[in-house]
């Protein structure tokens, strides 16, 4: 279900090649890998129209249903490659959504209401975006951030964070 007329999609970066932790986006949480949490956090949405699982690994897209899986070129995998870039090249292969939210597989305390709370406040605050923070603080604490898709296309490879207003929710 859309927020009012908006379509929402829901991206997971889930990149193989973790150099700090290898198999992060796998390693068990609760008995379950990080990316299957937030696959399943974003599913319980309902505001999240499509959500897709970008990685270079087939083992992690292996491990996600089969309708959210996108794989990414090995160019936007590397140490060096952004988000930014892996969020266009979703972007482009799922065209139409008027805001998309980004779900960082690391951050598996965030929850549906953590999720729905900055997808109300992006497509409500008149710049368009949105995101989690530390309690407490304005920081963006990466669990999730929402962005009009116009917006992010207008320059794509502004950092997230910069797009990022942080809302009141902490996570």
């Amino acid at each position: 279900m859309p927020i009012g007329t908006k379509s929402v999609l829901a991206i997971i970066l889930a990149r193989g090649g973790s150099k700090r932790f290898p198999g992060k986006n796998l390693a068990l949480f609760n008995g379950k890998p990080l990316v299957l949490h937030a696959v399943e956090q974003a599913a319980g949405s309902a505001y999240i129209d499509r959500i897709i699982v970008s990685s270079d690994s087939d083992e992690i897209l292996d491990r996600v249903p089969a309708h959210t899986r996108l794989k990414r070129p090995d160019s936007l995998s590397t140490d060096t490659a952004t988000s930014e870039s892996a969020v266009l090249h979703a972007l482009v292969a799922h065209p139409g959504y008027d805001y998309f939210v980004l779900l960082q597989p690391t951050s598996p305390l965030r929850s549906t209401s953590d999720i729905e709370q900055t997808i109300r406040y992006a497509s409500t605050y008149p710049a368009g975006k949105s995101c989690t923070v530390t309690d407490g603080t304005t920081t963006p604490n990466g669990a999730v951030y929402a962005c009009r898709t116009s917006l992010f296309l207008a320059s794509p490879t502004t950092p997230l964070s910069k797009y990022a207003h942080p809302s009141p929710i902490p996570a």
